[in-house]
Order: structure tokens, then sequence, then C-alpha cells
């Protein structure tokens, strides 16, 4: 085996995605999260529709941004997306966890 097949492989287990990942101080089993946030954000994008609101594209990317975090990160951290345009709020991943903690049970 050569040295770069080993370089290639060490990588390849760097970027296993673990099943959990944490946020605001809280771990959430990474697929069942990612199904309830889903949920949420079909609600909203339904409440949209019936409600004859548009969705600025701007919002939708950084909500692609978040989705992207929950689905390859080991921690969803501040940097990751605009919490403001994502939530309407800027309200802390400490609170967002321990808030969604509860509905996500």
């Amino acid at each position: 085996m050569n040295s770069n097949s080993m370089t290639r492989n060490l990588g390849d287990i760097s970027k296993v995605i673990k099943p959990v990942f944490k946020m605001g101080g809280v771990q959430f089993l990474r697929e069942k999260f990612i199904r309830f946030m889903d949920g949420k954000f079909n609600e909203w994008e339904a409440y949209c529709k019936d409600n004859d609101l548009d969705i600025l594209i701007e919002v939708k990317t950084e909500i692609e941004k978040f989705r992207h975090a929950l689905r390859v990160e080991a921690e969803v951290t501040n940097k990751m997306f605009n919490r403001t345009l994502v939530f309407g709020r800027d309200e802390s991943l400490e609170e967002l966890a321990n808030r969604w903690f509860d509905e996500y049970l």
C-alpha cells in the first residue's frame, strides 16, 4: 500500500458522519432531529403558502446551510448559519437546543 492510499483512507475515516451531533451543549440523535426540523420547516412553508407569503431566497439559503450542518457536522455552531434569518430572532444556540430538546423527545 503506498502512502497516498493510506492518506486517502485516513482522510475518509475522519469524515465519517456520526449518529449524534452537538448543538448548544446538547447532544441530539442526528436522523431523529433532522426529521423533527424538516417537520418544523414543512409546517412553516405550508403556513407561508396558505397565507400567500413569499419566502426570501436569503432565508432559503440560510435554511439550507442549517440543514447541511445538521447532516454532516459533529457540532452545529453560530458561524454555520444566520439564526436571525432562519428563526426570525437572534436566540442563542443554547436556548434553541434546550427548547427543542423537550419538543424533539
